[in-house]
């Protein structure tokens, strides 16, 4: 099952990489939250979906190196636990902000993190 979560979570992360990349307005105009969290800037939209685009791919490369999968969701998971900060920086509310975290940062960055772990410390036929 782990492998599939981190095919699942790469898929994602490829997908949003060259979403960003290749029509980041439209990215941005169409991202619940995004636009709440500041004015848009093309250069910056593509850096991070560069970012994702490469942690995508490497998820996809984990079922051959698992070290390769535990790389990828380094810059998930800082992004989510400064996601968390920004969160708390806003006073905790629950919007559509807040929503958009947790479903497209958090859930996928550390589900990711469990799934790279698991495939790491298990044996082939078990993760």
């Amino acid at each position: 099952m782990s492998k599939y979560v981190l095919w699942a979570v790469g898929g994602a992360y490829l997908i949003n990489g060259l979403v960003m990349w290749f029509l980041p307005l439209w990215w941005y105009e169409t991202v619940p939250g995004i636009q709440q969290m500041g004015l848009y800037h093309m250069h910056f939209v593509r850096d991070i979906g560069i970012a994702y685009g490469v942690m995508g791919a490497g998820l996809f490369w984990a079922s051959r190196s698992s070290e390769v999968g535990l790389f990828a969701c380094v810059w998930p998971a800082l992004h989510a636990l400064y996601h968390v900060a920004i969160f708390f920086d806003r006073g905790a509310l629950l919007d559509e902000v807040s929503a958009t975290n947790l479903f497209l940062i958090q859930l996928p960055a550390w589900s990711s993190v469990w799934a790279a772990y698991r495939v790491h410390r298990l044996p082939q036929h078990q993760s």
